[in-house]
């Protein structure tokens, strides 16, 4: 029995703080409440301030509470139930057992070692239009509605509450290891605001955000057309060279006529010979096959995955325009600052004043979005035939792999990510191999749901051990860590500094190094010894980057071998972005001055390894 009567003293008291604060607008409350609002939403339509600690006695609100509070009896039935819909906030402030929805979410998706959380709310903007509404029929002014995420900070999202539940703290959502973006979906959200559709300004339309995605590719196209355009300006500029050049190669055809009249008996002997290489083609053929069905299966395990990114992203984007792409075009301050310039009556012309009652109520959406981690290392390429990077022309893939494929696969499972963007501080050809000290690379995983500080020195050698494994000993990295993202810029930018190279080179004439020596010291004695060059865009590269001329240094030119006449080792240090394969052969004096220049002959790269990425 006491503990009965000390129930009913507390609940007497908390009606009595009720009935102190809602008296100054007792009659605008009770009509907001008559109608259909909760409790927590005539306190902020009327614009005051709820007494929170009094709140949950109208979690089971009776017939008795209404008279204590108010001072008489409804006639009609009681429709402010714990089971109704809201009129202003559509059930948003009733969400329980948030905490328990958060936890199982974490343990489903499998997030670990999480070290922070944050929080960002989004509203149906239907809310705003019906509290509006709601101001205006108890002849209350708009402004002095008070926010609901406001009252949702106090009530459903309590940070001591979250805190204890979730064991991690509450950061600032861009800051936090685990992002979650909560929000609900009404399903009349869309046919209630085309209503005001007409008074938004169609200047303040939210513009729908094009994906990274879509944004490189436009970009692309624009600079393939004008890069095509300039290439078509290039190639005027070589049509007399190219008239020469196929006169030259009309005598050489009419020689090789000579020649193969005098040489059929050779024919015959190669024929023979082509008919083993068609053996062996055969034989080469078949292997293209088996190689093209791992293809095939690879292709599919990456529709797979490309599949999964989709719906992840569908539900990102889901999210944002609350389950429909046509809702939330516009914000809430632009349907605020609409709505502050129009008449209760040119209003009640296009919507119902007071709303209408609602049927299905909201339900809520949490969407976890996880802090990607940043992977620094130095990878290291002992072949001639992998690319940097997934290489395409004209939309077919050439090569079966990459170097950003070996290494984004093991570190972005280690991390449980969903996918990954690689960047490295340049990158050098399919033909090029990249020794020494490696070159730096950053890979962002995308959605990781294991944390980690560091990667151990035994994780790092299983991750050098596989990613050796499958690529059958050519790609391998080092110096793995784990750091922000401010280092993804600084590895970027350091695609402008120095970088080593070691080149085999081939000369027309016989090539003199005290010779040589002397001519690179007179165009070096004014810089320091820094050759200084004027590159064009190669020719090579012109269908993708701008015709330009390019101001690049030459640091160093070291004769490391010469071994014989013709063929010479070099080892040069130059300036980032520097095209080394144009400076070797001039590149039809596109870069000035070249190594053919200075040697006095034509001159080819034959081999090119990059040797340190400083």
């Amino acid at each position: 029995m006491g503990n009965q009567v000390h129930k009913t003293d507390e609940k007497l008291s908390a009606l009595e703080i009720n009935i102190k604060s809602i008296e100054p607008q007792k009659e605008k409350f009770k009509t907001l409440f008559d109608l259909g609002c909760c409790f927590l939403c005539c306190y902020r339509i009327v614009g005051i301030i709820p007494p929170f600690e009094a709140l949950p006695i109208f979690k089971d609100f009776t017939e008795t509470h209404y008279q204590q509070i108010f001072g008489e009896t409804r006639n009609s039935k009681l429709t402010t139930t714990s089971n109704s819909c809201c009129l202003a906030c559509l059930n948003l402030l009733k969400t329980e057992n948030l905490e328990k929805s958060l936890l199982q979410l974490i343990k489903k998706k499998g997030y670990q070692n999480i070290d922070s959380f944050g929080l960002s709310i989004t509203i149906p903007p239907s809310i705003i239009l019906r509290e509006h509404c709601l101001s205006l029929y108890v002849s209350l002014e708009p402004s002095n509605i008070i926010p609901i995420k406001k009252i949702l900070k106090f009530t459903v999202f309590q940070k001591s509450k979250l805190e204890s539940a979730l064991k991690v703290p509450q950061v600032e959502f861009d800051q936090a290891c685990l992002s979650l973006k909560i929000g609900w979906n009404y399903p009349n959200d869309s046919q209630e605001m085309s209503k005001i559709e007409t008074l938004l300004p169609s200047s303040k339309l939210k513009r729908k955000r094009k994906s990274f995605k879509t944004r490189l590719r436009l970009q692309a196209k624009e600079n393939k057309i004008l890069n095509q355009k300039l290439f078509k300006q290039q190639l005027k500029e070589k049509d007399t060279e190219k008239e020469i050049e196929k006169e030259n190669e009309n005598k050489k055809e009419n020689e090789n006529e000579k020649e193969k009249e005098k040489g059929k008996e050779k024919e015959k002997e190669e024929e023979e010979k082509e008919k083993d290489k068609d053996k062996d083609k055969d034989k080469e053929e078949e292997k293209e096959k088996e190689n093209m069905e791992i293809e095939n299966e690879k292709k599919e395990n990456e529709k797979e995955k490309e599949k999964e990114r989709e719906k992840q992203i569908k539900l990102e984007d889901d999210f944002l325009g609350n389950i429909d792409p046509e809702k939330q075009l516009y914000g809430s301050s632009c349907i605020q600052n609409t709505l502050k310039g129009i008449t209760k009556n040119e209003l009640g012309q296009l919507c119902p004043i007071p709303p209408q009652p609602v049927k299905d109520e909201t339900n809520i959406i949490i969407f976890p979005i996880s802090k990607p981690i940043y992977i620094f290392g130095r990878y290291l390429k002992m072949s001639r035939n992998i690319p940097n990077a997934p290489w395409y022309i004209k939309g077919e893939r050439k090569g079966n792999y990459s170097v950003e494929e070996f290494v984004s696969k093991q570190l972005t499972n280690l991390f449980s990510g969903t996918h990954s963007g690689f960047v490295s501080s340049g990158r050098e050809d399919i033909d090029v191999r990249m020794l020494g000290t490696g070159r730096p690379f950053i890979l962002e995983i995308i959605g990781p749901k294991i944390y980690k500080k560091l990667i151990s020195l035994e994780e790092q050698k299983q991750i050098i051990d596989q990613i050796l494994q499958n690529s059958e000993g050519l790609v391998t990295v080092k110096d793995l860590g784990i750091v922000d993202k401010s280092h993804r810029k600084k590895t970027i930018k350091g695609e402008g500094k120095s970088k080593g190279y070691r080149c085999v080179v081939w000369c027309k004439c016989n090539f003199n190094k005290q010779l040589f020596t002397q001519k690179l010291q007179q165009l070096t004695k004014n810089t320091n010894g820094t050759l200084l060059l004027k590159q064009k865009t190669p020719v090579r590269v012109l269908h993708r980057r701008n015709l330009t001329v390019r101001q690049r240094a030459i640091y160093e030119i070291k004769i490391v071998e010469q071994i014989n006449d013709n063929f010479v080792v070099i080892d040069l240090i130059t300036q980032g972005g520097t095209y080394v394969k144009e400076f070797i052969c001039g590149d039809f004096g596109r870069t000035n001055p070249s190594f053919s220049q200075i040697v006095g002959c034509k001159s080819e790269i034959v081999q090119l390894d990059v040797i340190s990425v400083n």
